[in-house]
């Protein structure tokens, strides 16, 4: 009889990772079952869904399942499958559970996220466009920053200079 009794989600330098804690209720040992985790209603992916574990009676375990998703609270569902031995002959239990966490948002997503992601990556990718032109490139981008400095110099000088106004006659 195994069946989860915590559900935890945690953040780990590779992203964030559902933690399942299983208890095996009975006294008989669950050898090769396979525990398969998703999103009940989208929101997110399971990179490696399937574990395969043995437990023993009587006995826990906690398996952790790396996720991507953009954040929040899902839902999530557990399938275990486990073969149980009986005297004469062997049946085999499917058993489906539910559990609701918050799962912190990944990558990209996390970053978009948070207050003002989407000019951090805009300002790299003009950053790393500028380096790539001027070093692969003939140095036109910087060529042309150039003459529009020289354009602006004689604008500037006007601007610090006063302004006469003239009356002209009617």
């Amino acid at each position: 009889d195994i069946r989860p009794v915590s559900w935890a989600s945690r953040e780990t330098p590779s992203g964030p990772v559902v933690a399942v804690t299983l208890e095996n209720q009975g006294w008989g040992r669950a050898e090769n079952a396979t525990a398969t985790l998703a999103f009940a209603a989208g929101g997110g992916t399971v990179r490696d869904p399937t574990r395969v574990f043995s437990l023993s009676g009587e006995n826990r375990t906690t398996l952790e399942f790396p996720v991507e998703s953009g954040g929040g609270r899902f839902n999530l569902s557990l399938s275990l499958n486990y073969r149980e031995l009986l005297v004469n002959s062997s049946t085999v239990n499917l058993s489906v559970f539910f559990g609701a966490l918050t799962v912190a948002p990944t990558g990209l997503a996390a970053i978009l996220q948070g207050g003002g992601g989407l000019i951090l990556i805009l300002a790299l990718v003009a950053a790393a466009a500028v380096v790539l032109e001027d070093r692969f490139g003939p140095g036109r981008l910087r060529a042309s920053l150039g003459r529009i400095g020289a354009r602006a110099g004689p604008l500037k000088a006007a601007a610090g200079r006063r302004l006469r106004l003239r009356r002209t006659p009617p």
